[in-house]
């Protein structure tokens, strides 16, 4: 048995962990000030494919939550 991480998982891994240092580290402190973070930072995870992911598909989300 193979109980490493699949290629397609390290791809999703490798893109966050991307997302997170370029775009929301340097914003990290203006979003906690705001309690939320800037709309070009939810545009970015969202061209990403990243938004939704814990909604319902019911309600337009991918349902992984």
């Amino acid at each position: 048995m193979n109980f490493g991480i699949r290629e397609d998982d390290q791809m999703i891994v490798d893109s966050l962990t991307a997302f997170a240092s370029e775009q929301l580290r340097p914003t990290l402190r203006a979003a906690e000030a705001a309690r939320a973070p800037s709309p070009e930072v939810r545009a970015s995870f969202a061209e990403l494919g990243f938004e939704g992911l814990d909604v319902p598909e019911a309600a337009g989300g991918v349902g992984l939550g």
